[in-house]
């Protein structure tokens, strides 16, 4: 699509995936290539100077394709001093979001994090924003002595991630929307090795292990590598760049190839209109990447949570027969009680499509329990929303009784 003839590097995502990587996908596949002028995962990562306004002023607009509250930029390195001042503010180095960023061992980078207040140091006051730069660890990077322009890169460029969270409330109790982006900073999974995240061949036996498993149950038979600009089938890697017939026959198996960063975070209305319905439907999904189970047959931390491999940390997302319509619902070793705040209707493009209920895990029995970190937000369609026939019971009682599911675990809140 350039002039050039080169296709540009954007992904075209499935519903239901953003961009939302881990530490060390921002330094191993985006800055240190970005330093090292090769060919990024994604061109999702725009440049700006972080440090050059409040946050709110900055060209947040640039940045297409995350999860809600959260903006990647490249950007110049900040000061080392412990507070930055701007028009109307100043950022603060927040001690505690400070250490290195490690990958397969060895430490590839840095993060700092930087509070936003408004006002004058040091009797500002605290915003809802916040920055994390991530700088790449020089001995990470292969450069020459006399490479002057990486080196000059190696030193001041930098990934920041910006974020919007809600403050504490001054009872510090917090409420689950403002603790869940705190998590997702600090909470990370794994990589493969080395082998394993270089690419697919076209034997599934030269692949690691782990993807080996992931293969044999999906992609009977893998194209060649010339296909995969990059591939990691771990859950800290994702997304699906190209529409690839995988199995034999030359039927197309709808698994996804994967990018660094991106995961499988949907809003309420793309599980609604493009996963939901199209189940019920028996219609293709845009990914295979939410398995069925009963979630109501047991204890969340007793669910098979392994089955569901491309999210965030701390959540999962399946398929369900739909919960009764008691306020309680009681398990060996607990409950579920329904938060009556978190239920509602779903729109999309105007219409009604669906309705989310909230229900909260307790330990003990009901009405004495102990809340837990767990909870489920329940999913069911609108019936109005699917086209069926009369007489198509089998559609009909999909409609009533299946219900998509996110199952979060969450800090709890403090009980002062």
């Amino acid at each position: 699509m350039a002039s050039s003839g080169q296709a540009l590097n954007r992904p075209t995502l499935p519903a239901g995936y953003r961009f939302s990587p881990n530490n060390d996908d921002l330094i191993v596949y985006y800055l240190k290539r970005k330093i090292l002028g090769q060919q990024l995962p994604a061109d999702v990562i725009t440049t700006t100077d972080v440090y050059a306004s409040s946050p709110d002023k900055l060209p947040l607009d640039d940045f297409k394709g995350g999860v809600p509250n959260e903006w990647f930029f490249f950007s110049t390195r900040s000061k080392d001093d412990n507070t930055i001042a701007l028009d109307g503010g100043y950022y603060e180095i927040y001690p505690e979001g400070a250490g290195p960023i490690t990958w397969e061992g060895k430490v590839v980078g840095y993060v700092k994090t930087l509070n936003f207040y408004q006002g004058s140091s040091p009797n500002g006051t605290e915003t809802e924003w916040m920055v994390e730069e991530l700088r790449v660890n020089p001995e990470f990077v292969p450069v020459n002595n006399d490479d002057r322009s990486t080196q000059a890169k190696i030193e001041n460029l930098v990934a920041c991630k910006i974020s919007r969270v809600q403050p504490e409330p001054e009872c510090h109790i917090f409420t689950i929307n403002g603790i869940l982006p705190i998590l997702r900073q600090y909470l990370r999974i794994n990589a493969l090795d080395e082998e394993g995240r270089n690419g697919l061949g076209d034997n599934a036996e030269e692949v690691s292990p782990k993807l080996r498993e992931f293969t044999s149950r999906n992609c009977p038979k893998l194209i060649g590598p010339q296909n995969f600009s990059y591939c990691n089938h771990t859950p800290s890697l994702y997304i699906v760049c190209r529409n690839i017939s995988m199995a034999s026959g030359g039927q197309a198996l709808n698994v996804p190839v994967l990018l660094a960063g991106y995961r499988f975070s949907p809003n309420n209305d793309d599980l609604i209109v493009y996963y939901l319905k199209r189940k019920i439907l028996g219609q293709q999904l845009p990914a295979d990447v939410i398995p069925t189970t009963d979630v109501y047959a047991s204890s969340p931390d007793k669910l098979p949570l392994d089955d569901f491999k491309a999210g965030v940390p701390n959540e999962w997302f399946f398929f369900s027969t739909r919960s009764k319509d008691d306020n309680i619902i009681a398990l060996d070793g607990g409950y579920y009680a329904i938060d009556p705040e978190g239920a509602g209707p779903i729109t999309w493009e105007g219409k009604v499509v669906g309705y989310v209920k909230t229900l909260n895990f307790y330990q003990g029995s009901s009405p004495n329990g102990t809340e837990t970190e767990w909870m489920v937000e329940e999913f069911r369609i609108n019936p109005e929303f699917v086209p069926v026939n009369n007489d198509d019971r089998s559609t009909q009682e999909k409609i009533e009784n299946l219900v998509a599911c996110k199952i979060s675990r969450v800090q709890p809140e403090p009980e002062w």
